[in-house]
């Protein structure tokens, strides 16, 4: 923009004003399209009077999804060209992977031809099918179930089960492959808003790509338990559960800079960036795979009793642990902080998941109020007869990450007035000189969202919480860090807010003609109005601005030749050793509140 001032009607109130005008070649819309068969077959045998056996297996045919007239391509590097990436570096169909029996790159080239804008596409690699991931034809999943009572009289049981379940992605995943070239490729210009320019500068870079692996997301699932009868009408079980997640969602970006480069790419941006990508023409591709695994481990206990006809009580509690490198409640097969920060090396991004809650407890009571039987009609019809019903939740927060998105570091400001800096060329005329660091990144693996800093293991993630402050700032760190390495903190360091919650109501119910009734309920959520924080505070990043490295030597990534103010690059200066704002802002804190006390009325009728 010519003229820029602040005001968006005005700017574009002012004659021969300029504007960066983009638009895309097309507005995709995906329609996709998928078929389900399943065959199972199960049998119960009791192999004695008190031992009950269970099996069976269920055999999943999941047919990976398609797009509506095949309008979807993927993305391997296997198949893209460094010669033709020299030669023709906008050909945005290098390495592409098209539907067998398509021509959406020439089709797109036509396109462009008729706007004007000639862009050199070459044909493009065939893929495996239309669905560009190959069919998997093996998902058998079996599965087995014991049940045992110990001494035949119906007060000790065992119970022992296992089996494997696939399942099926959201579908919605594949839409990214009919938004990437070359079906749809963007295209910008510099112009007036009174003249019609024609659109040019095409971005070429594909976006996204979807691992062809023919495998599904599954898991294998197994419990023991043991229930005993403590006394008439009171039980007690208690047992362990497991779960392993295989083949679960993941991203990554695909076209990620290698770990060599890391150091030099943290230090350049944009098209400078790139050319540390293998292929170095092209910018970040969204991946998405199934080479997620997860664990989750846990002790369960259910106590119920039930007192006459006055009262049944039951509560529930688990202690667990859910580990994984992968976060299990993403599946949208987009980048984002979940994505693996080495899609080389995902050890690294083993930790907590974030539905990770160690401990829940969950309680809940009816109590029956006398029914006044031997009163009048109208005592028993009005104060006879009520229940009072309760459900008290508390559970530990969920695990949580941090992470440092981008990263800056602030430039070393030199008074020309004092020597040697008065005899600097670039000091000619001035009071002083800044020179500013190239810093973008913590680590220059060419995407930014899911980087952590480093983890001060001397205080607690949750230390001095006060209201909404939930996190310690102090916890984490980035002094010391090292520039263009992976930071010390986990995945899941942290837990986020706990949970207290009690639920209460106060019923009657009225019956007639035998088969109505009429309930009157007065249902109070959080009774006691506590403030239960939600679990936002993953939105809030650790900031990573403001960095300094040796400024004896010069900024982060630079040395400054103090006798002549020479600038040249070194990458070795690239250890953090201050950092200007140390507040960080309001990390750590969450921005809202589950809601507060509610109080509703109820009249139902049943018939």
């Amino acid at each position: 923009m010519r003229l820029n001032t602040n005001n968006n009607i005005a700017n574009v109130l002012i004659p021969g004003n300029y504007f960066n005008t983009s638009e895309a070649s097309i507005n995709a819309t995906d329609y996709r399209i998928w078929h389900d068969f399943e065959f199972y077959a199960g049998d119960t045998w009791k192999i004695r009077r008190n031992v009950t056996l269970s099996y069976g297996f269920r055999w999943s045919f999941y047919r990976e999804p398609y797009s509506q007239g095949n309008q979807q391509a993927s993305f391997a590097l296997a198949a893209w060209s460094a010669t033709e990436a020299a030669a023709n570096p906008s050909d945005a169909c290098n390495g592409v992977i098209i539907v067998p029996g398509t021509d959406p790159c020439g089709a797109a080239k036509a396109q462009l031809a008729a706007l004007g804008i000639n862009l050199p596409l070459s044909s493009g690699t065939p893929g495996p099918n239309r669905a560009l991931v190959n069919n998997n034809n093996h998902n058998i999943a079996p599965r087995l179930g014991i049940a045992w009572d110990v001494k035949g009289d119906g007060k000790t049981a065992v119970r022992i089960g296992g089996g494997q379940y696939f399942q099926r992605e959201l579908i919605g995943i594949g839409r990214t492959l009919s938004q990437t070239a070359p079906f749809v490729i963007t295209a910008s210009e510099v112009r007036q808003i009174s003249s019609v320019t024609q659109l040019t500068n095409p971005a070429v870079s594909p976006n996204a790509a979807k691992d062809p692996t023919g495998v599904a997301p599954n898991s294998w699932q197994w419990n023991v338990s043991v229930e005993r009868e403590l006394v008439r009408n009171t039980t007690l079980q208690v047992g362990y559960v497991g779960n392993t997640g295989i083949h679960l969602t993941s991203m990554a970006d695909l076209n990620f800079i290698n770990p060599s480069s890391w150091t030099a790419a943290a230090f350049a941006s944009g098209s400078a960036q790139n050319l540390f990508r293998p292929a170095d023409n092209f910018g970040t591709i969204g991946y998405f795979a199934r080479g997620g695994h997860a664990t989750y481990n846990a002790l369960q206990a259910l106590f119920r009793s039930r007192l006459g006809n006055y009262s049944t009580f039951q509560v529930a509690y688990t202690w667990s642990k859910s580990l994984g490198d992968v976060e299990l409640d993403n599946s949208s097969g987009g980048l984002n902080q979940e994505a693996f920060a080495n899609p080389a090396n995902t050890a690294y991004d083993k930790g907590n998941t974030n539905i990770n809650r160690p401990q829940i407890l969950v309680a809940n009571e009816v109590f029956y109020l006398p029914k006044l039987t031997n009163k009048a009609a109208y005592i028993r019809e009005t104060i006879g007869g009520w229940e009072m019903n309760s459900i008290i939740t508390i559970s530990s927060g969920s695990s949580l990450s941090v992470f440092s998105s981008g990263a800056s570091a602030d430039g070393v400001t030199y008074d020309c007035t004092v020597a040697p800096y008065n005899t600097w060329a670039s000091c000619a005329g001035q009071t002083s000189v800044t020179v500013g660091s190239p810093l973008t990144a913590l680590v220059g693996t060419g995407y930014t969202s899911n980087q952590r800093p480093n983890r001060n293991t001397a205080v607690s993630c949750d230390s001095n919480q006060s209201g909404r402050q939930i996190l310690n700032p102090a916890a984490f760190t980035l002094i010391g860090y090292q520039i263009g390495t992976l930071g010390t903190t986990s995945r899941g360091v942290c837990s986020g807010p706990n949970t207290r919650n009690i639920d209460f109501q106060l019923a009657k119910n009225w019956y007639f003609k035998e088969h109505y009734r009429v309930k009157f309920s007065l249902d109070f959520f959080n009774l006691f109005n506590h403030a239960n924080f939600k679990n936002t505070l993953e939105a809030t990043g650790y900031s990573a601005g403001g960095l300094h490295c040796n400024d004896a030597i010069g900024p982060c990534g630079l040395s400054v030749d103090q006798a002549t103010g020479v600038v040249t690059t070194n990458l070795a200066n690239n250890v953090v050793t201050a950092q200007d704002n140390v507040a960080h802002g309001g990390f750590g804190q969450v921005n809202a509140v589950q809601p507060g006390r509610e109080i509703q009325y109820t009249l139902r009728f049943y018939f």
